[in-house]
C-alpha cells in the first residue's frame, strides 16, 4: 500500500487506498473491465427510451413481444359437461366480444370432446348473432380439436352450444377456450 494522502487522510481497502481529494468526485478502485462494463451499461440506459426505439405512441404492437398464443377460456367445467340432447343445450359461458378491444391475429377455438359411440357425432357451436364457429368429433375418448375461426367484425356476447347427433349417445365438453396468435 501506498501512503498517498487526500483531504481527510488515506482509506485502505482491498484494491489499494482510497484518496479523498479536497474537490472533484470520489472514485473507488475497480477492475477495468467493471468499469467499462457500468460506463457501457449507463450509455445504454441513458438513450433506452420508446422514443429512440421509434415506437409510436408510447406502444408496442402486441405481435412484436413475442409472447406466442394468448389463451381465453370460454368453459372450464369441474368435470366433464355432458348432454344426449339433439338441438343443443347452451353452455352460457358469455364472451363479451369487441373487436376493438383485442388485436388483430389469427383466432382458433379449441375444446376437448368426445362421444360416448363412435357412430354419433358431438358437436360444439360457438354462438353469437350468427354461428361463428362448429367443432365437431366422432372420438370416443376425449381429444382436443383445435380449428381457425373469423372473429365477428361487430360487438356481441358469444357462447356454446353442445349437442350430441342422437339422443342415444352422450356428447362430452371438457372444456373450451378462444386462442389469440397476434
Amino acid at each position: 500500500m501506498s501512503n498517498k494522502k487526500g483531504y481527510f487522510g488515506v482509506f485502505p481497502t482491498t484494491f489499494g487506498e482510497i484518496v479523498i481529494p479536497k474537490i472533484g468526485k470520489v472514485e473507488i478502485p475497480m477492475p477495468k473491465w467493471f468499469k467499462e462494463y457500468l460506463l457501457n451499461l449507463q450509455n445504454y440506459l441513458k438513450f433506452l427510451s420508446l422514443n429512440n426505439l421509434n415506437v409510436p405512441n408510447r406502444s408496442i404492437p402486441i405481435a412484436k413481444l413475442d409472447i406466442g398464443e394468448i389463451h381465453f377460456p370460454l368453459c372450464l367445467p369441474a368435470s366433464n359437461y355432458t348432454t344426449t340432447s339433439t338441438s343443443g343445450a347452451n353452455i352460457g359461458a358469455y364472451f363479451y366480444w369487441n373487436p376493438e378491444a383485442f388485436p388483430s391475429g389469427k383466432w382458433y377455438l379449441e375444446a376437448s370432446m368426445a362421444i360416448s359411440n363412435a357412430d354419433g357425432t358431438a358437436t360444439l357451436t360457438l354462438k353469437g348473432s350468427i354461428d361463428v364457429k362448429v367443432l365437431t368429433t366422432q372420438l370416443v375418448g376425449m381429444t382436443n380439436i383445435r380449428e381457425q375461426v373469423t372473429m365477428p367484425e361487430t360487438a356481441q356476447n358469444l357462447y356454446l352450444n353442445l349437442k350430441s347427433s342422437s339422443s342415444s349417445y352422450t356428447a362430452a365438453l371438457g372444456g373450451a377456450r378462444l386462442i389469440l396468435v397476434p
